[in-house]
C-alpha cells in the first residue's frame, strides 16, 4: 500500500480539512489517495478521497454589517481519474493514472492527483516500487507534498513499513504549478528513495 495524506488539521491554506494524523499502519486509515498492489494477483487499485471544506465562521461585525453567514463544512465528490492521460488534464479537474513500464516485478507510475475544491494544484509525483523475495524498494520524484507511507502486509505476518515520507511545508505550496527554489518557501521537487523502510537517498 503506497498512501498520500496530510498529517495537519487543514489544507490549502486552511480552505480545507486535513487528515490531522501521524504516520500509520492501519490499512482503513484517512488518506487523500492510496494505491494498493497485490504482488501475487498482479491487481493494482488507486483511489482518490473526497476534499473536505473547512468550516467557516464570521463575527457579529461581519453578519450584520456584510450579510455573512457562517458556513458548514462540506464533503465535495472527488474528481475523476483519467489513465494514461496528459498530467496538465489536472486543470480541468482530473486526476490522473500514468503507467510507466510496470511489471510483474515492479510499478512504476505518474500520479497527478487534485482536490475537488480548487484543481489549479495538483500533487505530481513519479513513484516507483519494487519487489523481490528479499526487499522491496520505494522511489519518489517530484512534489514534496503530501505525507507519503508505504506500507507492506505479507500474507504471514504483521504490517512492514517500507517507507515513511512527510511533506516538506505545510504551507501546501509545493503543489502550485510554479517552483519557488529559495527559502524561506523553497517548493523545490524532490528526489528520494528508500528501501525496506531505510532511506537510500535524498531523504531529509
Amino acid at each position: 500500500m503506497m498512501r498520500f495524506f496530510i498529517h495537519t488539521p487543514t489544507a490549502m491554506l486552511g480552505m480545507l480539512m486535513g487528515d490531522d494524523r501521524g504516520f500509520s499502519e492501519d490499512p482503513d486509515d484517512e488518506y487523500r489517495m492510496v494505491l494498493f498492489w497485490d504482488t501475487a494477483t498482479g491487481q493494482v487499485s488507486f483511489t482518490v478521497a473526497a476534499s473536505h471544506t473547512s468550516p467557516q465562521y464570521f463575527s457579529d461585525y461581519m453578519k450584520a454589517r456584510f450579510g455573512r453567514r457562517d458556513l458548514p463544512s462540506r464533503m465535495l465528490k472527488a474528481d475523476d481519474i483519467e489513465l494514461n492521460a496528459r498530467s496538465s488534464d489536472t486543470l480541468g479537474g482530473n486526476n490522473v493514472l500514468n503507467t510507466r513500464g510496470s511489471s510483474s516485478a515492479g510499478l512504476k507510475l505518474g500520479l497527478h492527483g487534485v482536490n475537488s475544491s480548487f484543481p489549479l494544484f495538483a500533487v505530481d509525483n513519479d513513484i516507483s516500487i519494487s519487489t523481490n523475495r528479499s526487499s522491496v524498494s520505494v522511489s519518489r520524484r517530484g512534489d514534496a507534498y503530501p505525507d507519503m507511507e508505504v506500507v507492506q502486509y505479507p500474507r504471514n505476518g504483521g504490517p512492514k513499513v517500507i517507507a515513511r515520507d512527510r511533506m516538506d511545508n505545510e504551507h501546501g505550496l509545493d503543489s502550485a504549478p510554479l517552483k519557488i527554489p529559495f527559502p524561506p518557501i523553497n517548493t523545490s521537487n524532490i528526489n528520494r528513495s528508500w528501501n525496506d523502510g531505510r532511506c537510500a537517498g535524498g531523504c531529509r
